[in-house]
């Protein structure tokens, strides 16, 4: 009997679930670790010093990673699209360090050796994030999510290791912390990428040019590697019109928010491959798949959001000490906005899956139209609290956005040349256990 992908499987559901709380746990020991060791100013630095990589290391390799795990959820031949995807990301990854640099320096606006040493520390380890990105995608693209699970929380345990050791040892400086975020993405970047190459590509397929995996990543790519979810540009676009103090306290409300977001981002990665996968069987079947993931996930992050709201109050303060008191209300305006942000990373991964790559972009620029204003307006109006409104605001709207382009989905032709009805009848060969153990199909090597 064909697997039911309408809906997520209990093992892989209760895997993405675990993997976030494992994710959350470490962000519970480095968020109030890094507060109190560099206090509201330098975290306020921090972030923004780790901004630009971090938003850089995803908007620079175009939406491939993404593309590279639709088309193998889909069928085509693996062998190739992994070979030819690698050697674009890694010409691209090469000047990304250097663009890196110039723009944290025009953001940070300072020139003390501390801001510019730790900038180029976090510069130079976006080839490391481009190697895990792209090993991840592969693993989804191949549904291992145990794998993906595994790999995907290591350069974060790594990390919260490296601040827990930073702050037992006394080393309480802005590079201290800078470098164990590196130490934790080079480390992950490189296991992930040794694991996947040892993996090797499914035998068979349909052919498929580049090109075509360069559109869907770029129709997707602002939906991709989200400025707003991903790398908190709302931190930047705050950064224009809050002080440092309060830059750092919307930076731990981010910190304390993550869980419900991160539970819809662990929803996407399941919503992804199996709608794609179900999207064989015809659009219906993957829009009835689509829905229930939206609406799972939204039930998912509305729940966590309203726990969090209810404990703020108490356990903040308790976290990161009393003289972050001040960002409860932003915090739990932040933890709202999170949910509605969860619940929309579902949605667009989803439409990815029926071959829409283009509303996430599309979705994205409606975030943008409403939180720069947004934010701009209601934080210098009424500081972080103002900020964590702009947010909100964007998160609803372009949420709402979403929902009535997904409606329309169905009735529409997909945004990519090729048609369901040809990813349905697509020749797939198969081959034994021991054929795909012993060689490739392609002479090109795969990552």
């Amino acid at each position: 009997m064909p697997q039911d992908l309408s809906q997520p499987s209990k093992k892989s559901a209760s895997g993405a679930v675990l993997t976030i709380l494992i994710i959350q746990a470490a962000l519970v020991v480095t968020g109030p670790l890094i507060a109190r060791m560099l206090g509201p100013a330098d975290r306020g630095r921090y972030a923004l010093v780790i901004l630009v990589p971090s938003v850089l290391s995803q908007l620079g390799v175009l939406g491939l990673p993404r593309s590279m795990t639709y088309h193998l959820a889909t069928g085509f031949d693996e062998a190739s699209i992994r070979a030819r995807v690698a050697r674009r990301e890694a010409m691209l990854a090469a000047g990304l360090p250097f663009v890196s640099l110039v723009f944290a320096m025009a953001l940070l606006r300072e020139n003390s050796a501390m801001v510019i040493g730790s900038a180029v520390i976090a510069s130079a380890s976006i080839p490391f994030h481009v190697m895990l990105q792209h090993s991840l995608a592969v693993l989804l693209g191949r549904q291992q999510y145990f794998a993906h699970n595994v790999l995907i929380t290591l350069p974060v345990i790594i990390y919260a290791l490296g601040i827990a050791t930073s702050f037992l040892l006394g080393v309480d400086t802005l590079s201290g912390a800078v470098i164990a975020w590196v130490l934790g993405f080079t480390l992950g970047g490189l296991a992930a990428g040794a694991f996947v190459r040892n993996v090797p590509p499914r035998l068979g397929g349909k052919a498929i040019g580049f090109g075509d995996i360069a559109t869907y990543g770029r129709k997707g790519l602002l939906g991709t590697s989200s400025p707003v979810e991903q790398f908190r540009i709302d931190q930047g676009i705050a950064g224009l019109v809050l002080t440092h103090v309060q830059l750092g306290y919307y930076s731990v409300g981010l910190a304390f928010s993550n869980m419900p977001r991160f539970l819809g981002m662990g929803v996407g990665l399941l919503a992804l491959p199996q709608v794609a996968e179900a999207q064989k069987r015809g659009t219906a079947v993957a829009s009835s798949a689509a829905r229930r993931y939206v609406l799972w996930s939204a039930l998912v992050c509305g729940f966590a959001a309203a726990g969090l709201c209810a404990v703020t109050p108490w356990i903040l303060p308790l976290a990161f000490g009393e003289e972050f008191r001040a960002a409860i209300s932003v915090t739990q305006w932040l933890i709202v906005a999170g949910a509605v942000f969860g619940a929309r990373r579902t949605l667009v991964e989803a439409a990815g899956g029926m071959g829409k790559p283009g509303l996430a972009s599309t979705v994205e620029v409606v975030a943008l139209i409403v939180l720069i204003p947004a934010m701009l307006i209601f934080g210098q109006r009424f500081g972080t609290v103002g900020a964590g409104i702009g947010l909100f605001a964007s998160a609803v709207v372009s949420l709402g956005f979403g929902l009535n382009r997904l409606q329309r989905i169905e009735s529409e032709p997909g945004d990519l040349a090729d048609s369901d009805a040809e990813l349905s009848e697509m020749p797939i060969k198969s081959y034994s256990r021991e054929a795909q153990a012993t060689g490739y199909e392609s002479a090109e090597k795969p990552l």
